[in-house]
């Protein structure tokens, strides 16, 4: 039995990037149709994850990543090269034109693959315990803090906190740099369609390139993509 389920979502979240839904089975371990899709480097790192959850969200993952990349660029899974970008991001060589991104968490994961530019996406288990408005000082903007605190409801709240963590994690992940970029020089606010507002250094980009999305996600969930469009001629 397959460790993971793929489902293709509706193709108009964006019209210019494909995104697949994953559903993991927990209580399985990467069986073999996923472990022949890996190459040697990645089992050896697949073994020396502790928890078999872990195991199954990486090794899932990666087999069906490799899956989705060999499809489109007409390779065998284990010939796709997938190596690590300056920040950890796994990447393509960009001389093939294609880009991908990952996320998981809990029973779910994303996959997004698209010829547009750099692509983050990120999906979030809504975990009610956890003590959203104080992470949200530390990494929300002003705008989006003011957001977060006209919400008359706990719920709606707490709705609101993961949906803005998601978007962050996209834009940081789209462009780059991860967490580490700062996630408080700019705010994603408004709601279908929002908008990417950015301190006047947040990115090396201009932050109009930066299309954002609601992905469609399980109860529970909350989930976003960003993706980077091509530049105007004599933008940067």
């Amino acid at each position: 039995m397959p460790c993971v389920t793929v489902h293709e979502l509706d193709p108009r979240v964006l019209d210019d990037v494909v995104v697949f839904l994953l559903r993991y089975e927990l209580d399985a371990e990467p069986g073999e149709s996923e472990l022949a899709r890996l190459t040697a480097e990645e089992r050896a790192r697949l073994s020396r994850f502790r928890r078999r959850e872990d195991r199954v969200r990486y090794g899932g993952a990666r087999a069906t990543v490799r899956s989705l990349l060999g499809q489109r660029l007409g390779l065998a899974p284990l010939d796709v090269p997938i190596t690590v970008g300056s920040m950890g991001k796994p990447v393509l060589d960009e001389r093939l034109g294609v880009h991908f991104n990952v996320s998981h968490s809990g029973e779910y994961g994303l996959v997004a693959i698209t010829e547009t530019g750099e692509v983050g996406v990120d999906i979030e288990a809504m975990r009610n315990e956890l003590a959203h408005r104080e992470i949200a000082e530390r990494v929300f903007h002003p705008l989006e803090l003011a957001e977060l605190d006209a919400l008359e409801s706990e719920a709606s709240r707490l709705r609101r906190f993961f949906r803005g963590w998601a978007y962050k994690e996209a834009v940081l992940k789209a462009v780059g740099v991860g967490l580490s970029g700062a996630p408080r020089s700019f705010a994603v606010v408004g709601a279908a369609p929002c908008r990417l507002v950015a301190d006047a250094s947040a990115f090396a980009i201009a932050p109009e390139r930066v299309r954002l999305v609601a992905v469609p996600a399980p109860e529970g969930y909350a989930a976003a993509l960003a993706v980077i469009g091509r530049a105007e001629v004599g933008e940067q």
